[in-house]
């Protein structure tokens, strides 16, 4: 499991949550969001230090990677 921490959270789906926290399983998928989430034991912890986190948003339209420079 690991959990983020102290980071500015965009929901995409409800208010932004400053200090909060977002835990995620060992399979990938969001557990929980939300303000003073406590890490499991043998959790790891990742400390955001008021960083934007911004879960489960995609960006669907990307060029960097697609395309060779100069082709």
């Amino acid at each position: 499991m690991l959990l983020i921490q102290n980071g500015h959270i965009k929901t995409m789906a409800g208010p932004e949550i400053d200090n909060g926290s977002i835990l995620i399983g060992d399979d990938g998928k969001i557990i929980a969001v939300g303000e003073g989430i406590a890490a499991p034991e043998g959790c790891t912890v990742l400390d955001a230090q008021g960083r934007l986190v911004t879960p489960g948003l995609v960006e669907a339209h990307c060029h960097i990677g697609l395309h060779n420079e100069g082709v």
